[in-house]
């Protein structure tokens, strides 16, 4: 499982553990509803900006590596 897969479930994970709404989740992030479902049910990895942001709203911490 690819790195970026792993975070997409962990965000699902932790909204869904907060009780949170995508919609509530997407107002917090600052992302609409489309680009918050285009970035979970594509296999695409979606762009940074957008993870963080999910990351961000969630609390969630994340290293980056650049190799």
């Amino acid at each position: 499982m690819s790195s970026v897969t792993q975070i997409k479930k962990l965000i699902e994970a932790e909204r869904m553990r907060r009780g949170l709404s995508q919609r509530e989740l997407c107002k917090l992030a600052g992302v609409s509803s489309a680009t918050y479902g285009s970035f979970l049910n594509k296999r695409s990895s979606g762009n940074i900006v957008t993870l963080l942001a999910f990351c961000d709203a969630l609390g969630i911490e994340i290293e980056l590596r650049v190799t």
